[in-house]
């Protein structure tokens, strides 16, 4: 069946979709956008920039296709293809507004496995996904329309189950449970407020697209095959001007910071452009960066095992104080507006086959140095892939307390380390992951047939200074002859430079 996408309802009518019936829905109701959110009372000043654009449908593409394909928790669907087909089923008669409503309505599911976090609501996902989302939908640009819908899809559900005692009965076994979670049944009080909303209507026209968006029979859909045009369209026409411009980092991502101290964000670079760009800075000639070279048993030459203050320019420069830079700062600001991060230090290891991995530390014993912060976000770019017989990075499962723990020279004494419970972080080239300076970590000696590159991005608060050429004067001043770090945290055997 050929599909194509509708357009919005100021350019002319609605183009074909597909033939898919809607399913069960209330009668008397107009689906259309009411007048109050024409797109022809939008002006051209709350239009969305089209490069904030791309940013949102590269990040709704990457959640689509990262978390979309497991199952839609009670139904023998995916979280992605309920989606999809609510949105299908919503262009053959309702606005723009519903289509691009129903497709977006469960993205708050897709946020809490983003940031990797277990299910909560007895397991049946994301509590107030719904509240997630219509958030998380308002940072990427779209307007009031579409996340007052996203935000109340569950409250139509305690809406009916409150006016029709028969519907509750209908509830699949997840949804009673899901019911119970998010406050049961409406109280009278929130029926006449629930009724007396302008968009109720379509409202309790979402719930029907949500309940009837379960078919496992039902045409394979993709986002950016039949829905990145609708997406893309729309917000043209309706999208608010304070868009993000890159990568919004969501409530559950802020969420899995808070509590553990650590963030991983999967696929955020093309992991082939981070190995070319890689490659790059590793062929240089020597002596364009700080390197260090380690002996590895076995082999007749010394390996190159670090190197340091690369991100001058090129790829790597605009990588650290562009995307990353920016992911960290609103990491810094908690999500309230942005405290800009500044560059502290750039490093990648090299970690090659034989290579040694380094002592169980943190890093604000080494960042103290001198008079500079002693409060720093790091950001791993993974180059190559990392495996346990790579010596990945470890950290410790929950830490976020701000404390120095006992050590010596900068490694943690074995008595303190041998009471901490450690998890290996496996990412694949283009993740990366965010952890603070007070985080113990550690990783192993590689003991593959492949290296495991990693690019370590360290960062402060721009309002506490620009301390990047401080950093560096101090180290070359303060570091012991034969180390790379001031911990003397290395397991392995420098050769001096």
């Amino acid at each position: 069946m050929r599909i194509l996408l509708a357009k919005p309802s100021n350019e002319g009518p609605a183009l074909p979709w597909n033939e898919m019936t809607c399913g069960p829905a209330h009668t008397g109701i107009n689906h259309k956008d009411p007048p109050a959110l024409s797109h022809s009372k939008l002006t051209e000043a709350r239009r969305t920039p089209m490069s904030h654009i791309d940013a949102t449908l590269a990040r709704l593409a990457s959640l689509f296709s990262k978390q979309g394909n497991l199952d839609y928790i009670g139904d023998p669907i995916s979280i992605a293809q309920h989606s999809y087909q609510a949105g299908i089923m919503a262009s053959k008669n309702d606005s723009t507004t519903i289509q691009v409503a129903a497709l977006l309505h469960d993205i708050g599911h897709l946020l809490g496995l983003e940031a990797e976090l277990p299910p909560s609501m007895d397991g049946c996902g994301t509590l107030d996904h719904e509240g997630v989302a219509a958030r998380f939908l308002a940072k990427l640009g779209f307007p009031h329309s579409v996340t007052h819908l996203v935000a109340n899809h569950v409250n139509a559900k305690r809406y009916l189950c409150a006016v029709d005692p028969s519907y509750r009965a209908k509830l699949s076994d997840a949804s009673k449970t899901t019911l119970r979670r998010q406050g049961g049944a409406m109280s009278a009080e929130e029926v006449t407020a629930f009724q007396q909303d302008p968009l109720f209507e379509s409202m309790l026209r979402m719930r029907a697209l949500d309940e009837a968006a379960k078919n496992p029979h039902a045409p394979v859909y993709e986002f950016e095959r039949d829905f990145a045009a609708l997406v893309r369209s729309y917000l043209k026409e309706n999208g608010t001007q304070d868009a993000a411009k890159g990568y919004v980092v969501s409530e559950e991502q802020f969420r899995a910071w808070r509590e553990t101290g650590t963030l991983v964000i999967r696929g955020l670079f093309d992991g082939t452009v981070v190995q070319a760009e890689t490659h790059k800075v590793q062929t240089a000639p020597k002596g364009t960066f700080l390197d260090y070279f380690e002996e590895i048993a076995g082999s007749d030459e010394p390996k190159l095992c670090r190197l340091e203050n690369f991100c001058k320019d090129g790829w790597w420069g605009q990588a650290a104080r562009g995307t990353v830079s920016d992911i960290v700062g609103q990491i810094f600001s908690n999500g309230e507006g942005t405290d800009d991060a500044v560059l502290f230090k750039d490093k990648m290891n090299m970690k090659p086959p034989g290579g040694m991995g380094f002592a169980c530390h943190q890093d604000v014993t080494a960042y103290k140095a001198g008079d500079l912060v002693d409060y720093h976000i790091s950001v791993m770019v993974a180059v190559d892939e990392s495996t346990p017989a790579k010596g990945p990075l470890e950290v410790v499962g929950v830490f976020p307390q701000k404390e120095i723990l006992a050590n010596t020279h900068g490694a943690v004494n074995k008595n303190v380390e041998d009471v901490l419970e450690f998890r290996q972080v496996l990412v694949a080239p283009g993740d990366i992951v965010l952890f603070d300076s007070y985080i113990p970590h550690r990783s192993g000696q590689n003991v593959s047939t492949e290296a495991r590159r990693a690019a370590f991005l360290t960062y402060n608060k721009k309002s506490a200074g620009d301390h990047h050429a401080h950093y560096y004067a101090i180290k070359k001043q303060e570091m012991p002859k034969g180390a790379m770090s001031l911990n003397m945290d290395f397991n392995g055997k420098l050769v001096p430079n």
